[in-house]
């Protein structure tokens, strides 16, 4: 590696640590952007309790149609 060859790199290497880089990367890389690989241990179910009794209660009437009819002509 020449001199400036080693200056780019030190120079790009200034910049990703501006810009926010503060690890190193792994041997392989990882796509963080791809669907979570399945779990290997199923979740175990989960016992939901049955939503609480409610009373019936009465409908409201309907409402009365509206005067006019509403064609909105002109």
């Amino acid at each position: 590696m020449d001199e400036q060859e080693r200056r780019e790199r030190l120079a790009a290497l200034r910049w990703q640590v501006e810009a926010g880089a503060d690890e190193a990367l792994a041997a392989a890389p990882v796509d963080r952007l791809s669907a979570p690989a399945a779990a290997a241990v199923p979740h175990s179910p989960v016992a939901v309790p049955p939503p609480a009794a409610m009373e019936p209660t009465a409908a409201a009437p309907p409402a009365p149609p509206v005067a006019g009819g509403g064609g909105g002509g002109g």
